[in-house]
């Protein structure tokens, strides 16, 4: 079923690219394409009981493109070049990390591919700090930022949408080769134009004899408007990692505060949890404060504290000071 669906899925694909590409006019070849370049980077150093690490990192790198095939129809391709765990950060790795077709077509949104998932895509946006801490979801691994398989998003109004996604329930980094796949749905509502409320749930099968299907539930709300943001999320993953009984859970709230156009103060707290304490080396606390720097368009700068309060008594708060940079095209 799975070999079916992944060619399907390619030969669809293949034929939308071909057959819009024909009746494509006005822009030459070359001023259709824009690339991706993004660059993550920081100085860290520990304090105190963390005092030993520090030093320079590249944490990842996209590079690609995007290609409008019409106004309405567009590919974006883009690799991943990052990090291996800590234990072999001296070594690095690439991946495919998107590779989809984007269709609207009124007020409907269909990616097919290797495509970015809808689980937390509307708190990064509030976050707005990817190059910094991933969003609490992606930062705690409750699912990827992107895997092989198809969504769709529908605006019903200025106010209400829709989204739903169909995929492997992988992510990007493993080859799919079991029978597991996943499902979310999505429903985010604007009652003004400055708040903004969601509410998310996924079903991610077991593809292996005895995995249980793990389940998302993710709650958030969030408002922001020209002088500060301000959002709070909580999720729970039922049977994490297709483990019966097994449960992870938490909250985050951060917020900003814009000086002006370029500085802006912000913050950021994390409290995660699990069932019966069965992952107790990594429930805990953590808080993030620092300030933002905007160098021109395509640069940011933010020095930061972090603070890593774990559960375990007998384990050390840990402290950092970093110094953070994006450059991003």
């Amino acid at each position: 079923m799975r070999k079916r669906f992944i060619s399907a899925l390619s030969v669809a694909s293949a034929l939308l690219f071909y057959h819009s590409a024909w009746g494509q006019e006005g822009k030459s070849v070359w001023q259709r394409f824009d690339p991706i370049l993004t660059v993550f980077t920081n100085f860290h150093s520990g304090l105190a009981e963390a005092g030993d690490d520090r030093g320079f990192a590249l944490e990842r790198c996209y590079l690609g493109f995007r290609y409008a095939i019409t106004d309405d129809l567009s590919f974006r391709g883009a690799i991943d070049i990052g990090q291996f765990p800590k234990e072999e950060d001296n070594q690095r790795f690439a991946f495919l990390k998107y590779a989809e077709i984007q269709w609207k077509l009124g007020r409907m949104k269909l990616n097919a591919g290797m495509i970015s998932t809808t689980m937390f895509k509307v708190q990064e946006y509030f976050w707005d700090k990817r190059y910094l801490m991933k969003s609490f979801q992606d930062e705690y691994d409750f699912g990827s930022s992107a895997d092989l398989g198809i969504s769709v998003a529908y605006d019903f109004d200025d106010r209400l949408s829709a989204d739903f996604i169909f995929a492997n329930g992988e992510g990007y980094k493993k080859l799919q080769i079991n029978n597991g796949l996943l499902y979310g749905l999505g429903v985010t509502y604007r009652p003004i134009d400055q708040l903004t409320l969601r509410v998310y749930g996924e079903l991610n099968e077991g593809g292996e004899d005895g995995e249980r299907t793990s389940k998302v539930l993710a709650l958030f709300g969030g408002y922001k408007n020209e002088h500060f943001s301000l959002a709070a999320e909580y999720a729970r993953q039922f049977d994490y990692d297709h483990l019966q009984g097994r449960d992870v859970y938490g909250t985050s709230v951060y917020g900003s505060w814009y000086i002006d156009k370029r500085w802006e103060i912000f913050a950021r707290y994390d409290k995660l949890m699990s069932n019966h304490g069965w992952q107790a080396t990594e429930d805990g606390q953590r808080i993030v404060c620092g300030l933002q720097w905007k160098i021109g368009k395509y640069i940011r700068l933010a020095p930061n504290f972090r603070c890593t309060i774990p559960d375990v008594r007998s384990d050390a708060t840990l402290w950092y000071g970093y110094l953070n940079c994006i450059f991003s095209l």
